[in-house]
């Protein structure tokens, strides 16, 4: 509920899909494919993001390692932009996101519960 009031800020949008896969999506892809429209998610925002971003392949030691900023948008180039705005989501994904405030960022997915009540922990880098 609390998400819609700030929608515009939102960069990145976690579900659960009928299809059984537990996807990340960019939230205009969310809103188009219709969801949260029974819980104010992103069926029902005004503003969604077309948040673009890349996922990339490294190890959990080299994320950690990742300290500034101008690396991280050295990364950009190399990282494979996600189709359709959307990607399954598996533990150890990473993640390069072009946020609403033209920053990249970098995330890896630390913990996945999938299901309809399933959740994700991500880690950004420092």
């Amino acid at each position: 509920m609390d998400a819609k009031a700030i929608s515009e800020k939102i960069d990145l949008y976690y579900a659960h899909s009928a299809l059984n896969e537990d996807k990340i999506f960019a939230p205009l892809q969310a809103k188009i494919s219709g969801f949260g429209l029974e819980s104010s998610g992103p069926a029902t925002w005004s503003i969604a993001n077309a948040t673009e971003f890349r996922k990339l392949t490294t190890t959990a030691p080299t994320f950690a390692a990742i300290s500034t900023q101008q690396y991280i948008d050295v990364l950009w180039d190399g990282g494979i932009l996600v189709k359709d705005g959307g990607d399954i989501v598996i533990k150890g994904a990473t993640y390069i996101v072009n946020t609403d405030m033209a920053k990249k960022a970098l995330i890896r997915v630390t913990v996945l519960v999938p299901g309809d009540t399933g959740f994700i922990t991500i880690k950004g880098s420092r």
